[in-house]
Parts: structure tokens; C-alpha cells; sequence
């Protein structure tokens, strides 16, 4: 640049800048449209002094500058001379001030001309100065996009999480799949519940390549939010120029990335949940976000959706390419507690751990819960005590509002709130499914098994808006349970008929949050636990006289469900709507009663048909057969255990008298509710009253045998309590022991060809063997001893060591091991049912109690005898010591129904 010129047009701009700013000051009470204008004048003439001072004009420019700046320098010190003579000053006198404003009058054209022309030059100088930024600007962004292409950028809205833990599985999946053949592109799908950590995972790994490769963050979860990301990195890439279009920035990233950027680089496509956003709606000259992801083997991509579907998808189905996210495991999950809690709040590590298995180790609740503890400023204990007491307060912590790291806008974030996203897309995309999320809810969150989501009612609106009863079928149920199985809200377990299915606890919460909330839609066209109490009365099986032999298979995956179904609170059920409430609770307490009585647990089984029979009286009356069906089973339990015989004989002789009037006295029913009367009668220590039991129990055997035949079930279970009924009589008349062995063994024998539950073939052959112990034959001890000790085997293997009836046949084989003089497998025997009655499940079963309780005082008798007899007569043979008089067996085997 020539300096003489840049000197003068300095020189001149200075001129013109004091002149103006006097003028402008001049200008305070006069020509306000010359006022509101001279000032940017002089700014803008600061800002070309600036640039000439810079170097950046060349002397050509320059010269032509000088003239017009000071043209505009004469035109503004005239305008300056002649307002001073118009101007009045606050030491003018009045008549100086009046003779101004009049000379002012005069020179009203003059001062508007030399307005025209400072106008007319400021306007060559602000072309130039707008030509000038124009040529600036297109060389910045010449230069920029050429940096561009060599530069390293970080474009990653969140700092690094000081409390990630662990995920080191999780990164050396993400590392296999990243590791791929010569010129593919590497990419990986990050899949799991929502907060479960997929975007924490992908933010970890972002920090973890920093510096390595150019890392950009996009939010995918829906197009706008796509195409605001695009934007981003086109404005921080230098890629927008001469257009401002957001459409445009998407194509330019896309183009800049595949074809011309020559670095590696990262791209995390983050929150990809709604599938017609990210692979229907276009954003960009017909094109999807999904189309406009760049693609070249320099790039990398790190997918995360909730979404199976989507996962699949974007990794091509590749496997090692489709990354599922589990929960934390208990030593990171422990991690990630101690470094949010830091110490503020006292903490005990069982409180921690009990707290970190009910939140099933999901990092999202369990970062919500300690942003509730830590602001709360209480303890792990206290905040477990909240979350107990009520479904209400579950409710309450998993709805509490906290800003999680890494969530877009920091806006306030809940368990409920991520999974409701999840819970709107499910009932928009598939109804069934929504539905079968709403019915899951209302059963144990494991072992579910399939049959009690089937043919299910649920309500749809038809094309005119009106509702149309629909039932889930197979096909339904396998295209919603993919579906929920897709977001991850269930796992699939086994095959066929014993598939099952399992959630999280905190999904079935958060479901009735949301059906409380926000999905009122559902809530009221279906009462969910109601529709869960139905499925699970109808499944459960029925009693029946007599089992089939899967029955105890059949029941037990079911039990947990019924026992959660029945602790649930009908009272706010509409009163038109309590009967059937009431009558399906009657079913399904039928059906669980009967089952814990087979399993030993005859309380709670009693208390289940109690409040069934109540249930069935009170809404059908007790004429009706089912209410029959229910007292019958009381009758038969109370007698055949012994517990309440009064009560038994009560119910027994009032049902006989109902059912002989209404079915008949040759009806089946009748006749086996006959049977097990008097099966409880010949309880009594009356004998008269015993005799009368045998002869009515004679009756039904021959009534059963004529109506049914011999070898029906039900006849089989007359003869057996006739065969009891024989042997009591048998120990003083050696006859009916007789005909008591004869019946037993015809029993068993017929009982082993049927299809029916083993324990009541068990039950009889136990009864067998203490018929043989009873005979005086030693052959027939020896063969009584031997099935004794095969039915314990088969009753262990069946049913376990603590269960009542396993107990009665052990109580009966230490005593004929006490009889036979080997008191050493007495006490073995002892031993063991010592053990499994306390690791058992029936530790605190009162019937199991019992019977422990009488062999531990066995133990003690033989344990004295053996300090008072000589060590030689210990080990006495195997039978040959059995005492030939009646001995008492202990606790007889009773006919299972």
C-alpha cells in the first residue's frame, strides 16, 4: 500500500469524523432526520479508517476513498458554518436568538442540499463497503471449507459423566463390531429398555475417541430434531454459505462427510424410537433421515434406539453389529451409588443392596432414586420405607422429575416419563400389545406363562368410532408379545406350551402409572386386574375327584400369579359389576386351595375354600352345585386330615341331606360325599359309631360299584376308605385285616393303570404297607417293610422330605425300623428329615411341624434305648424282631381327590 495515500485518506476520515461529531452535536434541537443519520455516517466512516489502518484495501481503492470522503467533508464543514450561524446558544439574548431563527428560515434549502449530497456519498461508500464484506465473506468461506476438510471437530453437546461405571462387556461388543473387512463402513446398534444406559454408553465412547477421530452427535428422535443437528455441524463445519436452508445444511453435511472430508470420523445417531420419523417423513429433497446418514468406510456409525426393529435394521441384521443392553450387574450397579452419593448421606451397603434389587438394577432408576435421596437429604433405609408402603408411593418416587446427565435440553426426566414415550408408541402401533402390557402388569413380573394371555377380551374403536369387542387369539398374541418384546418390556422363555414370559417390576409400576396418567383410554374400557383374576380362574385347573397326573405341573407356575391376584383390593369395583368380581375370585380360590392342599399346606388350603364357599353361598346360594362342590371339599379335608372332625360330620350329614334331595341318592356326588362322611365318623372313638361309618362306607362302595363300576376312580376311592375303615377294625378282628390287605392291593393295582396324579397311588400303597406290618406273617411284614421303604423313596422324588405326607410314611418306616431292632437307620432317617425340614419349603408349615415334631421325640426314645441296651443287640435283624403283637403306625396315608 502506498503510504503517502493511506496517510491522506486516514487523514481525511479524521477530518470528517470531528467535523461530523460537532455537527451531530449541533444537530440536538434541529433537522432531526439530518440527526438520526450523521451519526451511523460517522461510524461507518470509523470502521473504513479502521480497515485502511489494517492494510486491507489496495491503493486504486484507496484514492477513489480519499475523494469521496472529502467531498463528504466539505458538504458536512459548510453544513457545520452555517448552523453555527443559525443555531442559537444559551448566552445568546432573546433578540440574538429571534435573528437566528429567522436566518435559519433563509437558509432551510441550503442546509437540505448539502443534506442530498453527504447523502449521495455515503451511499457510494456504503456499496463499497457492502461489495467489500461480500468478496470477504466468500474468501472466509473459501478458506474455511478448505480447513475444513483437514480439521478435527468435537460436536457433542454433553460433558463426560463422572459417574459412569463399569460397560466393559458392552465396549469390547462395540469394538467387534466396529472391526469390519476393507472398505466397509463400521457401525453398531446400541438396543435396551429405555434408561437403561444406551445413550451413556454412546457419550462414554464418544470421550473415549476423542482426539482420535471428528465425533458428532445427532438426535434422531424425531426428523426436526434430526435436521437441527445437521444444521449444527453444517454452521460449525463452515458448510453454509449463500443459503440458509436447513434442508440444504442436511445435504451438505451428507455430501461433505461421504465424499470430501479425508479424517475419521464418529457419528452417535442417538434416541431413534419412532421408525416413521426416522425411515418415512422426509426432510430433504424427498430424501429420510435415514437416507441422508453418510456413509464411507472413513466414518463410523454408533446407533441407539429402544427398538429391536430399528436395531435390526440400521445394522443391516448383522448380529455382531446389534449390541443389546442388560441391566447393570450388582458391582457396578454398587459403583455407580457410591459415586452419586459421595458421602453426603449416610448409607448402610444391605439398605444399598436391597434398594439396588428392587429398582432390578436399571441405571435410570436408580440415578432417579438417589437424585430423591440426595435432595430429600434421607437415608437408603427411608427411602425404601416410602417405597413400600403403598402402590401409591411407588407410584409417587417413579413419576419424581430430576435432570439426568445427557438428556437433550436438560429438560426434568422420570422412570415414568421415558417408558410412557415407549408405552404411546406400543399403543399406537399395536393395540393387542398395549393391552397385553396392561394385563402383564397385574401378575408376578417372572414366570408368566402364556396360556393366561390368551383369549383375552379387549375393546377397539371401529371405523364409525364406536367400540368393537375383539379377543386375543395366537396370532395376536405372538405378533404383540414380538412388539413388546422389541422395546424390551418382556423376555421369552422356553417353548410351546410352557413358554413364559417375564418383566421388570419396574415396567409393570410404571404401567399403571401411565393407565393412571395417561392412558386413561384403557383404564376405563377394562378393569386390568379383574381381566387378570378371570384368565387366572379360568387356567387354573378345577378340582376334580380325581387329578390327572400333571396336575401339580399344571398349578404351580400358576400359584404365584393367583396369590397376587387375590391380595388385590376390589372394593371400588362397581356394584353392578361385584358379582362377577365375587364369583371369579370363588373359582380361582377353589382351584388354589385344592392345590395347596396337595401340597401340604391344609391351612391356607382350608382358608381358600372357606372364602370360596362364602363367596359362592352368598351370590348363588348353597343349593348350587357349586357351592356344593366347595363344602364337599371341606367335608373331605377336615376329615382326612383330622383336624375338625366335629365340624366335618357337621358339614358332611347337612350336604348329604342337600345332595341326596337335589341329585339323587345314586348320584355320584352323593354318593362320594357318603364315603368321605364316613370316612370322618370312623374318627370318633364311638363304636358305635365306628360301625355305622363301616356300613355306610360298604354301602357307597357297592352303590359307586353299580352306578360307576368297579374299577371307576371314584369306586377305587370308596374302596380305599373302606380298606382304611377295615384295618382300624383289623387290629382286633384278624378278618377284616384280611379283607383290608385285599381291597389295598386291588387299589393299588388299579389306581397304577390310571392317568392320574402318583401321590394318591403313593398314599394308597403307604396304607398297603401298614396293613402288612399289622399281619402276623413275616412274610408279609417283610414285603410291608420293603413298600414302605419304596414309598418313601417315591414320595421324596415326588414331593420332597418336608412334605406332610413324605413325613408320615418316614414317621412310619423309623418305627418299624424300631420294631425290627435297627435303630441306627432310625436315627439316620431322623437326621435327614431333620435337615429338610429346616432348609425345606415347608419349614413353617404347622402340618409339617407336627409330624417333625413327633419324630424328633421318636429320635429321643431310641436314642435312650440305645444307651441302655449293649452294642451287640443294636444292629438286630431285618425283621425278625418285629413285634408279632398290633403295632400303631402313626398317621395313615389319605385318599388325595
Amino acid at each position: 500500500m502506498d503510504p503517502l495515500t493511506a496517510v491522506s485518506l486516514a487523514g481525511v476520515i479524521v477530518q470528517f469524523v470531528e467535523v461530523g461529531t460537532k455537527t451531530a452535536k449541533r444537530l440536538s434541537d434541529f433537522r432531526d432526520h439530518i440527526n438520526a443519520k450523521l451519526p451511523l455516517i460517522v461510524e461507518g466512516l470509523d470502521r473504513i479508517k479502521d480497515q485502511v489502518e489494517s492494510g486491507l484495501f489496495k491503493p486504486p481503492a484507496q484514492a477513489s476513498l480519499v475523494s469521496v470522503i472529502q467531498e463528504c467533508c466539505r458538504a458536512a464543514q459548510e453544513l457545520n458554518e452555517l448552523l453555527e450561524r443559525a443555531t442559537p446558544s444559551a448566552a445568546d439574548s432573546s433578540w440574538q436568538r429571534m435573528g437566528k431563527g429567522i436566518v435559519s428560515l433563509t437558509l432551510d434549502k441550503k442546509i437540505n442540499d448539502l443534506d442530498e449530497a453527504i447523502k449521495h456519498y455515503t451511499d457510494v461508500l456504503e456499496f463499497h463497503q457492502i461489495a467489500w464484506l461480500i468478496a470477504t465473506a466468500g474468501a472466509k468461506s473459501l478458506t474455511a471449507k478448505g480447513e475444513s476438510t483437514t480439521r478435527t471437530f468435537w460436536l457433542v453437546p454433553f460433558d463426560r459423566n463422572s459417574s459412569f461405571v463399569g460397560r466393559d462387556t458392552i465396549f469390547q461388543a462395540i469394538d467387534q463390531a466396529f472391526t469390519v473387512s476393507e472398505g466397509s463402513q463400521p457401525k453398531a446398534a446400541l438396543c435396551g429398555l429405555g434408561g437403561i444406559g444406551k445413550s451413556q454408553i454412546a457419550l462414554e465412547y464418544c470421550y473415549r475417541v476423542r482426539g482420535k477421530a471428528s465425533v458428532f452427535w445427532v438426535n434422531a428422535a424425531t426428523a426436526s430434531r434430526f435436521k437441527e443437528s445437521f444444521n449444527l455441524i453444517a454452521n460449525e463445519c463452515g458448510l453454509t454459505g449463500q443459503s440458509d436452508s436447513t434442508s440444504d445444511a442436511v445435504l451438505a453435511v451428507h455430501d461433505w462427510l461421504q465424499y470430501r472430508y479425508d479424517k475419521p470420523w464418529v457419528m452417535v445417531i442417538d434416541n431413534i424410537d419412532d421408525s416413521k420419523a426416522f425411515f418415512e417423513d422426509q426432510i430433504s429433497s424427498d430424501k429420510t433421515p435415514w437416507s441422508c446418514i453418510p456413509r464411507n468406510d472413513q466414518g463410523t456409525l454408533l446407533f441407539t434406539t429402544r427398538a429391536q426393529d430399528i436395531a435390526r435394521r440400521v445394522s443391516n441384521s448383522n448380529p455382531r453389529q446389534f449390541v443389546m443392553i442388560p441391566k447393570l450387574d450388582e458391582d457396578d450397579a454398587f459403583s455407580l451409588v457410591q459415586r452419586r452419593m459421595e458421602e453426603v448421606v449416610p448409607y448402610d451397603e444391605e439398605s444399598i443392596h436391597t434398594l439396588l434389587e428392587e429398582l432390578e438394577y436399571i441405571p435410570l432408576a436408580i440415578t432417579q432414586a438417589l437424585a430423591y435421596i440426595l435432595e430429600h437429604e434421607i437415608t437408603t433405609t427411608e427411602y425404601l420405607g416410602e417405597y413400600y408402603r403403598n402402590d401409591a408411593t411407588r407410584l409417587q418416587l417413579i413419576d419424581y422429575d430430576f435432570t439426568d446427565h445427557g438428556r437433550q435440553d436438560n429438560t426434568l426426566e422420570s422412570v415414568a416419563k421415558t417408558w410412557s414415550i415407549s408405552f404411546k408408541s406400543i399403543a399406537k402401533k399395536n393395540t393387542p400389545a398395549a393391552k397385553l402390557l396392561c394385563l402383564i402388569s397385574f401378575f408376578e413380573h417372572q414366570s408368566i406363562p402364556s396360556e393366561l394371555l390368551l383369549g383375552i377380551d379387549y375393546h377397539i374403536l371401529d371405523d364409525q368410532g364406536g367400540l368393537k369387542n375383539k379377543v386375543i387369539m395366537e396370532d395376536d398374541l405372538k405378533r404383540a408379545l414380538a412388539t413388546l418384546r422389541a422395546y424390551s418390556f418382556i423376555n421369552l422363555n422356553g417353548k410351546g406350551t410352557k413358554r413364559t414370559l417375564s418383566t421388570h417390576r419396574l415396567v409393570q409400576i410404571t404401567t399403571k402409572w401411565w393407565l393412571e396418567h395417561e392412558g386413561k383410554y384403557f383404564a376405563e374400557l377394562d378393569n386390568w386386574p379383574f381381566v387378570a383374576l378371570c384368565s387366572l380362574a379360568r387356567c387354573f385347573p378345577e378340582p376334580a375327584m380325581n387329578l390327572p397326573s400333571n396336575y401339580r405341573e399344571l398349578c404351580q407356575p400358576l400359584l404365584p400369579h393367583a396369590d397376587l391376584a387375590l391380595k388385590h383390593n376390589f372394593d371400588k369395583v362397581p356394584v353392578e359389576t361385584k358379582k362377577d368380581v365375587d364369583l371369579a375370585r370363588a373359582r380361582l380360590l377353589v382351584g388354589v386351595g385344592r392345590y395347596l392342599i396337595s401340597i401340604g399346606d391344609y391351612k391356607q388350603g382350608r382358608a381358600s375354600l372357606e372364602e370360596s364357599y362364602l363367596l359362592r353361598q352368598t351370590h348363588l346360594g348353597e343349593t348350587h352345585t357349586d357351592s356344593m362342590a366347595c363344602m364337599g371339599l371341606l367335608v373331605w379335608l377336615l376329615g382326612s386330615t383330622g383336624s375338625d372332625i366335629s365340624v366335618a360330620i357337621r358339614l358332611g350329614e347337612h350336604l348329604l341331606n342337600l345332595r341326596t334331595e337335589i341329585l339323587g341318592k345314586d348320584h355320584p356326588a352323593t354318593i362320594d360325599l357318603e364315603s368321605d362322611h364316613a370316612a370322618a365318623l370312623a374318627q370318633l372313638e364311638d363304636p358305635t359309631k365306628n360301625e355305622l361309618a363301616l356300613n355306610m362306607q360298604r354301602d357307597a362302595v357297592e352303590r359307586s360299584e353299580r352306578v360307576l363300576g368297579r374299577h371307576h376312580p371314584d369306586t377305587l376311592n370308596c374302596m380305599a376308605h373302606l380298606a382304611s375303615q377295615l384295618h382300624d377294625f383289623g387290629r382286633s378282628r384278624e378278618d377284616c385285616l384280611m379283607e383290608s390287605i385285599s381291597l389295598w392291593r386291588e387299589v393299588c393295582d388299579e389306581k397304577a393303570k390310571l392317568l392320574f396324579d402318583k401321590i394318591d397311588l403313593l398314599a394308597s400303597r403307604h396304607n398297603l404297607a401298614l396293613a402288612l406290618l399289622d399281619h402276623p406273617s413275616l412274610n408279609c411284614k417283610e414285603e410291608g417293610m420293603t413298600l414302605l421303604q419304596s414309598v418313601l423313596k417315591d414320595k421324596v422324588e415326588a414331593m420332597g422330605l418336608d412334605h406332610r405326607e413324605t413325613l408320615v410314611t418316614a414317621h412310619a418306616l423309623m418305627l418299624s425300623f424300631r420294631q425290627c431292632g435297627q435303630l441306627q437307620k432310625a436315627l439316620k432317617l431322623s437326621d435327614e428329615v431333620a435337615i429338610a425340614s429346616y432348609n425345606g419349603p415347608r419349614r413353617n408349615n404347622e402340618h409339617s411341624l407336627q409330624l417333625v415334631g413327633q419324630i424328633w421325640l421318636l429320635r429321643e426314645e431310641i436314642e435312650a434305648e440305645i444307651a441302655s441296651e449293649p452294642e451287640e443287640s443294636l444292629n438286630g435283624s431285618p425283621v425278625s424282631t418285629l413285634n408279632e403283637q398290633n403295632n400303631e403306625w402313626g398317621d395313615r396315608g389319605w385318599c388325595v381327590k
